[in-house]
């Protein structure tokens, strides 16, 4: 039981192929690299959005320091 995978638009003209799991229902499955959207407990504590806040929590003087025409730059290096 593999799940397949379908190619999924990073919504940017990167050379990178982002392939989202696909199990045998056609439902994508969920992991520890995703981000998961919503409020409470299910995606606060999910590793992935655990990850994503740590990757920004680094990134934040950065972006204090930046110039407000610097901003995007520093968001952009966040999720890439």
């Amino acid at each position: 039981n593999a799940a397949k995978k379908i190619k999924a638009s990073t919504g940017e003209s990167s050379p990178a192929e982002v392939y989202t799991p696909i199990d045998e229902y056609g439902n994508i499955v969920v992991t520890d690299h995703d981000i998961l959207c919503g409020r409470g407990g299910l995606t606060n504590h999910h590793l992935g959005n655990k990850r994503f806040r740590d990757i920004v929590s680094l990134h934040r003087p950065d972006y204090i320091r930046a110039p407000k025409i610097e901003k995007p730059s520093v968001a952009r290096m966040i999720v890439s």
